[in-house]
């Protein structure tokens, strides 16, 4: 049997809110719901429909992941009875359900998927590090592959801060720009009144974790991310440019993962750590995002060109997808081909995922 070759034909995220701001309100279904109701109004050519829709979460306030899959299906005014999956790999979460879209076209099971992920932080905030200690030492509750570049000796205090400034610059310069993959979020919220409620407009329209200062850790956020998979000679006979195609993907465990799975997708594809143009490294921590940069010889220039998770703040459900959006659009902008995203979960795990970019 001959395989599909999938093709990413449209990517989006949300504003990344910081936990308690704009999107505090709102359910991670309905983060994802509103993105996804946008994305696929621009996205999706007449006549075609999405098959099945693929989402990543971890910390859901009351339904289940699968449950909040649907419910953000039906936001997005996709029909009821739509095939959808929920995935909770931890930060890998949007990671996985990408690869499984991408596994379902190539293998002619459907031929257009939507895939990523959403959390809402603020409203199913887990237990958390205990703020006298990490006031103290913020990475202390951090797993040791985290905080130490792995095999190799700790950055330092000035290579850490300065880590922290160079992500934070370059998103801060970044937004705005086109072309971007960032799109507002507006809704009309429910506030109560004496005697009823007063409908009270509101728009979340950038990244908010950017207002504040350098920093080693990356800060929680809520927001959502989406890409959209097609068949690729389907998205051509549509007229379709698409960004780009998922070319590889590999996940490995503990210390030295992410280095790992980045050389062996690289591997797969027959491809050198010198042809791929941009990097998008997902920053749970500057030390861990230093230690991947060094494992592999990278230089700083290459990686993360707008910004990461630092600057961001880091979305469990939809980090993947995030790093994946950010990644294709700024391959296009500097007219590249090859970008690598690589990304840190909290459970040990790591993945790495190789993309081409299109001509736009």
């Amino acid at each position: 049997m001959s395989l599909l070759i999938p093709v990413i034909a449209a990517a989006a995220r949300s504003p990344l809110a910081r936990v308690g701001g704009a999107l505090r309100w709102m359910r991670p279904e309905e983060i994802a719901g509103r993105l996804a109701r946008q994305l696929l109004e621009h996205g999706l050519p007449v006549g075609m429909a999405v098959d099945e829709v693929v989402c990543g979460g971890v910390f859901h306030e009351s339904a289940p992941v699968l449950s909040a899959a649907g419910a953000a299906a039906r936001i997005a005014g996709l029909p009821g009875g739509l095939p959808v999956l929920g995935i909770n790999r931890m930060g890998l979460s949007s990671f996985e359900a990408l690869v499984w879209a991408h596994g379902r076209i190539a293998l002619g099971e459907s031929a257009c998927v939507l895939a990523g992920g959403a959390e809402s932080l603020s409203r199913a905030r887990p237990a958390g590090p205990h703020p006298r200690i990490t006031a103290v030492e913020p990475d202390i509750y951090l797993p040791p592959f985290l905080r130490a570049a792995p095999g190799g000796e700790n950055p330092s205090e000035e290579a850490l801060t300065r880590y922290g400034e160079t992500s934070l610059s370059r998103a801060r310069a970044q937004a705005g720009v086109a072309p971007s993959c960032v799109l507002p979020l507006e809704a009309a919220e429910r506030v109560a009144r004496p005697g009823g409620f007063e409908e009270k407009p509101w728009r979340c329209a950038a990244d908010e974790n950017l207002e504040g200062g350098a920093r080693r850790v990356a800060p929680g956020a809520d927001g959502a991310a989406w890409l959209l998979l097609m068949e690729g000679e389907k998205a051509a006979a549509a007229g379709l440019k698409p960004l780009g195609r998922l070319c590889g993907s590999h996940r490995r465990a503990g210390p030295g993962a992410a280095a790992s799975a980045a050389r062996e997708v690289l591997k797969q594809a027959n491809l050198e750590l010198a042809e791929v143009a941009l990097f998008q490294v997902g920053e749970l921590t500057a030390a861990s995002a230093l230690g991947i940069i060094r494992a592999l010889g990278l230089e700083e220039d290459r990686v993360n060109p707008g910004g990461g998770c630092l600057a961001w703040g880091f979305c469990p459900g939809a980090a993947g997808a995030v790093l994946a959006a950010e990644l294709l659009f700024a391959l296009r902008r500097q007219r590249k081909r090859w970008g690598l995203a690589i990304l840190e979960a909290e459970n040990g795990e790591a993945g790495a995922a190789l993309f081409e970019a299109f001509a736009g």
